[in-house]
């Protein structure tokens, strides 16, 4: 899926963060990794000495071997391995794109649960937002009744010195 000829572009730390899959062609980050199974890295120092910010490794890496991602686009893993950070297995599509081949391969999640592990992850459970983002139902109706419990969304009540709700 892709060549290792690239690697030797990157700053000695962040090489020192990939390893190789010899069978895949995968560059596996072994750095830091977040709860949704990403590499997390961070960015090169400014010319002022700043220390950079951190992001998702995989963007790291496609920033400095190939420039900036477009804007409104996320990178797809075509290799479907999130700790890969090899560029020819990523391609730039916007999240409605990637939301859609997530579905495709079927891979939401790998525990069954929405993220908040409360709710079973299955079709009559899922809502798809317009963006393409799915949702768990049971969680955005809470959501929805926490928001208007807190006041954003509710009438007002009437009580002495208020007039009556038409």
């Amino acid at each position: 899926m892709g060549t290792v000829s690239n690697l030797s572009m990157l700053p000695a730390r962040i090489i020192a963060k990939i390893r190789i899959d010899e069978k895949t062609g995968c560059w596996l980050w072994i750095g830091y990794i977040e709860k949704g199974g990403y590499g997390r890295g961070t960015q090169v120092p400014d010319s002022k000495g700043r220390r950079g910010r951190t992001c998702l490794a995989h963007r790291l890496v496609w920033e400095l071997l190939v420039g900036p991602i477009p804007v409104g686009m996320v990178l797809d893993h075509r290799c479907r391995v999130r700790l890969c950070v090899n560029p020819a297995h990523l391609e730039p599509v916007t999240l409605a794109e990637n939301s859609r081949r997530i579905r495709s391969v079927g891979l939401p999640n790998v525990n069954g649960l929405c993220r908040t592990g409360k709710h079973p992850w299955i079709p009559a459970n899922i809502y798809i937002a317009p963006s393409g983002v799915m949702q768990c139902r049971c969680c955005r109706a809470e959501r929805q009744r926490r928001v208007g419990s807190a006041g954003k969304y509710r009438k007002a009540r009437t009580g002495p010195g208020q007039a009556p709700l038409l």
